[in-house]
């Protein structure tokens, strides 16, 4: 049975362990893919949030990167003397997000729509510009300049059109470890091609068209571009124009800390704590799932930690349930194997007993009445020895085999006999006789004592109650003597309409640990079979199941003065003048003997 239950209990915890750490896979799954939800939502209000505002910047045709140009004929040669010329709106532009717009000639000169020279300088004048704030745009340009060199830009210009390029033609099924990354993937790929700076065409030959200028123009991606050290960076945001085989750059410069404080705003309530941090050109991300498509730029969260699981989910409840059956059928199965072990003990006990009771009387009785019958006995007072011999065994079997099936109807909760009112004297003078017999028969003497609170009457089995008593007296007979023949003594008593019958010997009493064993069936203790003394073992265990039927209790108590003091307590005492009409005996009733 240990075994069994050891492999049951291992067998249980491993699949509890499996099942655990399933839950806490499966939860650990659900705040991965809730998490990744977060961030494609979060990258996904950055990216509208700065459509707006790169979409106007790709709309925006290329003649306007000029203060001034004729209405009819854009990026023409030369001016005519009639021309009129057209404020571009960009003049008056201004925006928290961009700072200055700019253009790069084929020549690799630098100039700024908001930032007229000569002659269309006095005409700004004239609007609602002031000198200071034409100072203050030149500033900011004098500080593009030295970032702005014409073939490093346009070198980075066009590496940065390849490398949109190919994110849009490259397949949405790269080799990614984990379907997350693949679904991160898809939404980064879908985002670019999405993103407005797309908009713009990227294949050569494409041409924007105007009715003022016959020549071709191709304008190319608008592409931002970091220029700047760590801690002076800049975000330029760059196109290539082509007018007519020669190419100029337009593009401007954007205020970066306000870009990111007004992303980082879209996302606080998805992630308070998130930075946006630059992607320079020489470093790649190690993923695209949290890479903004529109700047070169990670969006950088902190994980979201994992929710424990709740003590009351399906899982555990199944487990919890499991266990408890588990343990409720290995409690039920150890209880039954121990019954069944003791039930088979108590047989061995008794058939030990009883066969060892049974064998010395019969093996006299053969013995005798075989001396008997072969004549083999002479004298007639040997020959009336044996006979009184005879007597004795047969008076022994018949305590045996009545004390045996006594306890068997006991154990079927039958009762010994139906009580009747009777007087506690009465009852005490009844059970005397043979107390003081068997007292007289081991050479012993018994007092019997009454109190003052024990009388009165009560109904009663008197059978049942000398049956008890005579037990215990037996046993004191057998066990209670110290060195001399055993002083036994018999106090009836009363309190609270309980009836007291105590039994009391001057014997060693009974060894620690062994006020309960000596009450159960075929135990005699550890002065047990090997003292010489016969019987079964059914004494204490047959006077504590008949107490019980009576309503009452038989238990070990401390003596005063030593020995063993068994104390009988019988409910229902009815003080001397407290009888009722209906329970006294009728006139014409015998009394019982």
């Amino acid at each position: 049975f240990g075994a069994c239950a050891v492999l049951v209990v291992l067998a249980l915890g491993w699949i509890s362990w499996m099942v655990l750490g399933l839950e806490q896979a499966g939860i650990r799954a659900r705040a991965e893919a809730e998490h990744q939800e977060s961030l494609r939502l979060a990258l996904w209000r950055m990216e509208s949030r700065l459509a707006p505002f790169t979409v106007r910047e790709v709309a925006r045709p290329y003649f306007q990167y000029q203060s001034y140009y004729p209405q009819q004929q854009a990026y023409s040669p030369s001016l005519k003397p009639r021309d009129v010329l057209t404020p571009s709106p960009l003049l008056l532009f201004h925006s928290d997000t961009v700072r200055l717009h700019f253009q790069i000639d084929p020549q690799g000169g630098l100039s700024s729509p908001q930032v007229p020279r000569g002659e269309q300088r006095t005409l700004a004048l004239y609007t609602p510009l002031t000198e200071e704030d034409l100072q203050a745009r030149q500033a900011v340009l004098d500080e593009l300049r030295p970032w702005l060199e014409r073939e490093e830009i346009l070198a980075r210009v066009d590496r940065a059109e390849v490398e949109v390029g190919r994110r849009l033609s490259r397949p949405v099924s790269p080799p990614v470890e984990t379907v997350q990354a693949l679904k991160s993937q898809a939404e980064f790929e879908k985002r670019v091609s999405n993103s407005s700076f797309c908009q713009a065409p990227l294949q050569p030959g494409a041409v924007s068209w105007d009715p003022s200028n016959a020549s071709s123009v191709v304008v190319g991606t608008l592409v931002p571009l970091w220029v700047g050290n760590e801690e002076t960076l800049q975000i330029l945001f760059v196109r290539r124009v082509t007018i007519g085989g020669e190419k100029y750059l337009q593009g401007f410069l954007a205020d970066w800390e306000t870009i990111r404080e007004d992303l980082l705003a879209e996302v606080r309530d998805l992630f308070p704590d998130a930075r946006l941090l630059p992607i320079l050109e020489d470093r790649s991300p190690a993923s695209s799932e949290a890479l903004l498509a529109g700047i070169p730029a990670v969006l950088e969260v902190s994980r979201m930690a994992t929710v424990p699981a709740v003590m009351n989910s399906p899982a555990r409840v199944t487990l919890a349930l499991t266990w408890l059956a588990a343990v409720v059928a290995l409690i039920a199965v150890a209880m039954t194997l121990r019954s069944s072990m003791a039930f088979a003990e108590r047989r061995r006990r008794f058939v030990s007993a009883v066969t060892h009771e049974l064998r010395t009387p019969l093996t006299t009785f053969r013995m005798y009445s075989e001396m008997l019958a072969d004549g083999m006995v002479k004298d007639p007072k040997a020959r009336q020895d044996y006979l009184d011999t005879l007597k004795e065994e047969s008076e022994r079997l018949t305590t045996i085999v009545e004390n045996v099936l006594l306890y068997a109807r006991l154990e079927e909760g039958k009762a010994s006999g139906a009580p009747r009112l009777m007087e506690v004297d009465t009852l005490v003078e009844a059970i005397r006789a043979p107390l003081q017999r068997r007292a007289e028969a081991c050479g012993g003497s018994v007092a019997i004592t009454v109190g003052p609170q024990a009388q009165g009457s009560l109904q009663v089995d008197a059978d049942a109650v000398g049956q008890i008593l005579f037990n215990l007296v037996d046993n004191a007979c057998k066990y209670g003597g110290k060195e001399g023949p055993p002083a036994i003594r018999l106090h009836a008593g009363g309190t609270d309409g309980v009836l007291t019958l105590e039994v009391q010997d001057d014997g060693p009493g009974i060894p620690a640990g062994e006020e309960r064993v000596i009450f159960e069936p075929f135990e005699r203790g550890a002065g047990g079979p090997g003292n010489g003394e016969s019987g079964v073992g059914l004494g204490l265990a047959l006077a504590r199941d008949l107490a019980r039927s009576l309503g009452g209790e038989l238990k070990l108590v401390s003596a005063a003065g030593g020995g063993a003091c068994f104390r009988l307590t019988l409910p229902g005492l009815l003080r001397t003048g407290h009888v009722t009409a209906a329970e006294m005996p009728r006139p014409d009733a015998r009394p019982a003997r």
